[in-house]
């Protein structure tokens, strides 16, 4: 249970929080939708003062391969997702007769061949397969006959390549739970944030089942009760309409400026995260543009700390250009100098980088 006085803005902090309070040495699973989510909830626990020790992040996929692998292993199969699994539907639709993408005049349509993919998956998530479809389809009618021939051909080409999707990986985990093959030890407490658990599909819900049932625990999130504080915060609902936005109270919990370009944009959050003597860890800076901001940020850090200059106190879940990293920067000094014919002043240049 949370104080009556808990900041409910962070309401799943804090639960999280007050799990490894009372779990303090045991092991404990976070299950996660994603793992950068994850390590933010973690470092905002840790950075309020409450150990993590003994707590591991595992997203449904990953659980699923350390459960399935053995039998991945004997059997020759391998995990496939993303572009790979959508190439492969691609494949199918080609064999349709289906164009892998429609472009109406006026605007382009996403990629029919991933749109497809998501389907299946939905289907075979939900415990379907091209049999069970066309064994309980009351009416049978083209666009079920399309579907199960088209759930059809992607099984067999599964089977073809070896491969094993998302919903097979889960199937393999469960059938190792059936025979009693199981990673949960005696004392593990296994903790899923309340969004994920709702948002669980036929197969995702049956493996949450299949664990212990005194180890689980749901985290309660932030719900639409939680922002009807009136606050500076409670006010940005109304950023695309500010003419219909009532007075904003002055708490301070948002504050606006303007900036001439995305560079002195940067400067001034900087100075104020400085002025304000907020740690880096305590800030995150959401941007619009990529190119346009991550170099900036990457460049003004590394010179506010020289001493740190390969590795400015900044992180980005995107990762950083290839030319801002000590290889990538060795790599264009080194085309330069041979494309300047070997001169020894950028020869000097490089070395005096470090690089």
């Amino acid at each position: 249970m949370r104080g009556e006085n808990a900041n409910r803005a962070n309401r799943i902090v804090d639960e999280l929080a007050d799990f490894c309070r009372r779990f303090p040495v045991e092991e404990k699973w976070l299950l996660v939708p994603n793992y950068r989510a994850g390590y933010q909830w973690l470092e905002n626990v840790a950075f309020g003062g409450t150990p993590v020790f003994n707590l591991r992040m595992r997203t449904l996929p990953s659980l699923c391969l350390e459960l399935a692998f053995e039998a991945m292993e004997k059997r020759g199969l391998r995990y496939i997702r993303g572009l790979r699994l959508e190439l492969m539907v691609a494949e199918i639709l080609a064999r349709f007769g289906l164009p892998t993408l429609d472009s109406p005049p006026g605007g382009t349509r996403p990629d029919l061949a991933r749109a497809v993919t998501s389907t299946l998956l939905d289907v075979r998530l939900s415990g379907l397969e091209a049999e069970e479809i066309e064994a309980h389809a009351s009416t049978p009618s083209s666009k079920t006959g399309w579907l199960v021939s088209l759930l059809r051909a992607y099984e067999e080409k599964l089977a073809v390549h070896r491969a094993v999707d998302y919903p097979g990986l889960l199937r393999m985990a469960l059938g190792e739970l059936d025979l009693g093959r199981t990673p949960f030890r005696e004392g593990l407490r296994i903790a899923i944030p309340e969004s994920m658990l709702s948002a669980l599909r036929g197969l995702e819900r049956a493996l949450w089942k299949s664990m212990p049932t005194g180890a689980m625990e749901v985290l309660e999130e932030d719900s639409s009760r939680d922002q009807e504080a009136y606050t500076d915060a409670s006010l940005l609902r109304w950023i695309n309409r500010p003419t219909e936005a009532p007075p904003p109270p002055g708490d301070g919990t948002v504050e606006i400026f303007r900036a001439t370009g995305e560079t002195n944009e940067v400067r001034e959050v900087l100075r104020r995260s400085l002025q304000g003597m907020i740690p880096f860890d305590r800030v995150e800076i959401l941007y619009t543009d990529y190119e346009a901001y991550v170099p900036r940020l990457y460049e003004l850090c590394s010179m506010l700390f020289p001493e740190s200059k390969d590795r400015p106190p900044i992180t980005f879940a995107e990762g950083i250009p290839v030319r801002l990293t000590r290889p990538g920067r060795a790599l264009l000094g080194w085309i330069h100098w041979i494309r300047e014919d070997f001169s020894q002043q950028r020869l000097a240049e490089i070395m005096d980088d470090g690089l």
